[in-house]
């Protein structure tokens, strides 16, 4: 477009007499080696959303080294697993401290069933009488009737019941004893405590923060078996709970200690400069085209996983925010389009329940930013709707994925034919080659056993990200990632990151969601935007004491030298 410009208007000024048309060559010659540069800087890319190439990159094999580490689940007990007293503990403990439990229902029941106002007439004796003995009752037990309740949010919940059922597991696997012999008062034991975090971090290689897990899961079944003992607001009259928090802030600092030097060898693997960031999600959107490497046209399935990891990474690069906001998006419900004060529309994300709820009280409401706009209408607009709209009926959702009962057919023919040694075209290996049409067979039967389950989804699906599914697992189609599916969406992410910097920077960075928290942290400071961060903190739902320890976890002594090192003396 430019250069057709650049041709019109060279034609104008030859005519008039102001250059000559031997020197177009020259100028046209410059103008593409400049158009060609600036089209792959990322700022272009970002105000110029460019229409997609005609093909997706060729995808570049990676393997990535996973760490040996000996599993929790070879010895944490299930729930189903666990006698009588201990399942019954389990639920009380839950619901000591999960929201809407007993304590908190019978409060609401005292005030719901207060009589009316004309029924409370009483005579001023019978009201003296009775503050009289509340004082007499008050001054028995102390200033304070009860500790405070600060209710546990579900994550917090799941995190320290798993503790506990690994340390129960420890104690029947590992040391022996027998699952009757073991009572509730056991995880609050600190010898056994004491013992079980030393087999975490010596035999199985973790670091003190096991430690740290297990005396906060300790430490909270400590407050509620002596909730009713306490006269004090944070239980420290209970030695038992003082006890255990020693324990924990023992752990912590030993914790702390080791921190530093592990952040650096994890960052090492997996750390990208924001620059770096935004060329991956450029990357990703060339993966959305339509037809792959070999201009052969990709499935509707293929394009739509395209977009959605393309869409979540630019989510993370612009805005990031914390994945499970991500998992809990809901198109007009918690994400919403909005008008800002300059007139211009956005998206914006309103969320009640999100991790700090319970600490602020508050619903996180902010806005996206407009370079999120264009993609999120093209995604909500056009390629979600096409999984939704393929579940209606079994011949488009078999299409949705490249498959169709045609299909099916011929290749179970094909089967049968190479049973008998017979194909359609030279193969290099018999037995691979059926092998192969036994898995495109069995993958069309997966799909088509699975379409009843996939439409009742697909009917009910509000949220903006949803599970596609694969293999074993086609009967979760349409649904969405919920909390105890977080790590598909962390697995998703990490791996075609990984993927992305492969083919970019010839070196794979599985970086997880979360890291680009850290990544933004860095970046907002190093670019003088300091004075922004308490902003930038509200965004990511988190406090600036904490965004600055995000920063520093990455941020080197050579980044920081490095900005000031050529004139800090003018």
């Amino acid at each position: 477009m430019w250069l057709k410009i650049f041709r019109e208007n060279f034609k104008t000024a030859v005519s008039l007499g102001k250059t000559k048309q031997s020197t177009q060559g020259n100028y046209s010659s410059a103008l593409g080696r400049f158009l060609k540069w600036l089209q792959k800087e990322t700022w272009y890319q970002e105000i110029f959303l460019h229409n997609l190439p005609d093909r997706a990159p060729c995808t570049i094999p990676i393997s990535r080294k996973w760490k040996p580490r000996v599993q929790d689940y070879e010895y944490g007990l299930k729930v189903e697993e666990l006698p009588e007293h201990l399942s019954v503990f389990l639920r009380e403990w839950q619901t000591f401290w999960m929201p809407h439990n007993s304590i908190e229902e019978e409060n609401s029941q005292k005030c719901e069933n207060l009589p009316r106002r004309e029924t409370l007439v009483k005579t001023s004796v019978e009201r003296r009488n009775k503050r009289e003995k509340r004082r007499v009752e008050e001054q028995g037990r102390g200033t304070f009737d009860r500790p405070v309740l600060i209710k546990y949010s579900d994550k917090t919940f799941k995190n320290y019941s798993k503790s506990v059922l690994r340390f129960w597991g420890w104690c029947i696997n590992v040391e022996c004893y027998s699952v009757d012999e073991i009572t509730i008062n056991w995880i609050t034991d600190k010898i056994l405590l004491e013992d079980y975090a030393t087999h975490l971090i010596q035999d199985r290689g973790r670091s003190s923060h096991s430690g740290v897990s297990i005396a906060l899961a300790a430490l909270s079944v400590a407050k509620y078996l002596t909730y009713k003992d306490s006269r004090r607001r944070d239980w420290s009259d209970i030695p038992l709970v003082e006890e255990l928090r020693n324990l924990c802030n023992q752990y912590k600092g030993e914790y702390n200690k080791q921190k530093p030097q592990s952040d650096e060898e994890k960052w090492e693997e997996k750390e990208l400069a924001h620059e770096e960031a935004r060329k991956v999600v450029w990357y990703l959107y060339q993966h959305c085209a339509k037809l792959n490497a070999r201009g052969e046209k990709r499935s509707a399935s293929a394009i739509l996983k395209a977009w959605r990891v393309y869409l979540i990474v630019k989510i993370l690069v612009y805005a990031p925010i914390r994945q499970q906001e991500i998992r809990n998006l809901r198109e007009g419900d918690t994400l919403i389009r909005v008008k800002d004060k300059n007139g211009a529309e956005r998206y914006a994300v309103r969320i009640r329940n999100h991790k700090n709820l319970n600490k602020t009280g508050k619903s996180r409401y902010y806005p996206l930013p407009t370079v999120l706009t264009q993609d999120l209408d093209i995604w909500l607009q056009l390629i979600r709707p096409t999984a939704i709209e393929a579940a209606k009926n079994l011949d488009d959702y078999l299409k949705f994925f490249g498959y169709s009962l045609e299909l099916e057919k011929q290749l179970s023919q094909r089967l049968e034919e190479a049973k008998k040694g017979k194909t359609l075209r030279k193969v290099k290996n018999l037995e691979d080659y059926i092998s192969s049409l036994k898995k495109r067979i069995k993958a069309i039967h997966g799909r088509i056993e699975s379409w009843e389950v996939a439409k009742a989804n697909a009917e009910k699906c509000n949220s903006v990200f949803f599970i596609i599914g694969t293999g074993n697992s086609q009967t979760s189609f349409c649904e969405p990632y919920t909390d105890d599916r977080f790590s598909l969406l962390c697995e998703l992410v990490s791996w075609n990151v990984g993927g992305a910097t492969n083919a970019l920077f010839g070196c794979p960075k599985f970086l997880n969601p979360h890291g680009f928290r850290h990544i933004g942290s860095k970046h907002l400071r190093l670019i003088g935007k300091a004075n922004c961060k308490e902003a930038f903190s509200s965004l990511q739902g988190h406090s600036v004491e904490i965004d600055d320890e995000y920063a520093a976890q990455i941020t080197k002594d050579y980044d920081l030298i490095e900005e000031i090192v050529d004139d800090w003396w003018e």
